[in-house]
């Protein structure tokens, strides 16, 4: 930089995200759980909706209550 130029900054994104995976012993796969600080994005909507199970979170955590709905779903499809 040069005497006389301004310096300039980026700030960094504050995107987060949790994923959480299922599988069954037998490697059967489960839909992704995706928790955002977000809706599920626009360009998205309608192409992911089948296979992920998108959540809302202020800090995009898992929470107690997220993980027992993803596992309770998982344990049902599990149990056909």
């Amino acid at each position: 930089m040069l005497k006389g130029e301004e310096a300039k900054s980026e700030k960094l994104g504050k995107e987060r995200l949790t994923i959480c995976k299922l599988c069954s012993a037998n490697a059967e796969k489960f839909k992704l759980l995706v928790i955002r600080k977000a809706a599920m994005p626009r360009a998205f909507d309608n192409v992911l909706t089948k296979d992920i199970i998108w959540k809302l979170n202020s800090k995009a955590w898992m929470t107690a209550t997220y993980f027992m709905e993803y596992l309770q779903k998982f344990n049902c499809v599990m149990g056909h």
